[in-house]
């Protein structure tokens, strides 16, 4: 499964949003990377199970 992420009207690389994390909440870019591997982990666990994943301020999630 491969997540693609797309914010305001484009598409983001996977460092792009590593980046952008680290930008807004001061983490180090490592942990930005840890904290975007777990989301990462989680939505795809809800979305293979079946489930539509939504995260308040980010977007809604499913599969097509």
């Amino acid at each position: 499964m491969k997540i693609i992420i797309y914010y305001r009207g484009r598409y983001m690389a996977k460092a792009d949003s590593i980046e952008r994390i680290h930008f807004k909440t001061g983490f180090s870019k490592k942990e930005s990377s840890e904290i975007l591997e777990s989301l990462f982990s989680r939505m795809k666990v809800t979305l293979e199970s079946g489930e539509n994943s939504k995260i308040a301020g980010f977007g809604n999630f499913e599969v097509k």
